[in-house]
């Protein structure tokens, strides 16, 4: 399946499309550990497209639809990583493992890539550590508890 993906830059034109699939991915998330009050769904829709103005975004598509989103943004030689959602009807096919992996290749000039996630994530925390993310440390954000991982680029 993760063959016949197409993955590329997002644009604005987009926005609609992947701020309805990272609310569909994150509230599956917070449902399964009964918190919403992940940033990613306190975002409008409004808020949401603006975003595009600071950050690189990437999408998956798979006929025609958005399937998969990532988005970035270097800060110091850091690319900081964040709202990266597939949808679950899409989970585990190797879409996120292409996404990541373009979205290194796209910023291959920095010293490392830096994301977080739920400190309860732990499917998520797997996912990361087999693409070579390690933690780094533990932080509060929005009354929740998220561990950053990193990973050197080796270019």
């Amino acid at each position: 399946m993760a063959d016949s993906i197409k993955i590329s830059l997002a644009s604005k034109e987009d926005s609609s499309k992947i701020y309805s699939l990272q609310l569909l991915s994150f509230q599956k998330e917070a449902a399964d550990f009964q918190d919403y009050r992940m940033p990613a769904l306190k975002d409008s829709s409004e808020k949401f497209a603006k975003s595009f103005d600071r950050f690189t975004y990437l999408k998956a598509e798979a006929g025609g639809e958005i399937i998969g989103t990532i988005r970035a943004e270097v800060t110091k030689k850091i690319c900081k990583i964040g709202r990266f959602a597939i949808h679950p009807d899409y989970q585990n096919q190797g879409i996120g493992t292409r996404l990541i992996s373009v979205l290194e290749k796209h910023f291959n000039l920095v010293e490392k890539y830096e994301l977080f996630t739920g400190i309860l994530s732990r499917r998520n925390m797997h996912f990361y550590k087999k693409l070579g993310y390690i933690i780094s440390h533990e932080e509060e954000i929005a009354q929740r508890k998220v561990l950053f991982l990193i990973k050197n680029n080796k270019n």
